[in-house]
């Protein structure tokens, strides 16, 4: 698999998750730095560096 496929599908997971919480992205933010995702990593795929910046 391709990386741009690989990240495609990484923001649409990212999307249902933030979807079915309510639209609270820092909730989902708090998982994926649980589940082992860098800060860096988490900027490079949608979040903004204000989101991350309070974790």
């Amino acid at each position: 698999m391709k990386s741009k496929r690989t990240r495609e599908l990484l923001n649409i997971l990212i999307d249902n998750m933030i979807e079915e919480n309510g639209l609270h992205s820092k909730e989902v933010l708090e998982k994926l730095i649980g589940l082992g995702f860098t800060k860096k990593e988490l900027i490079e795929l949608q979040f903004s560096k204000e989101d991350i910046e309070n974790f």
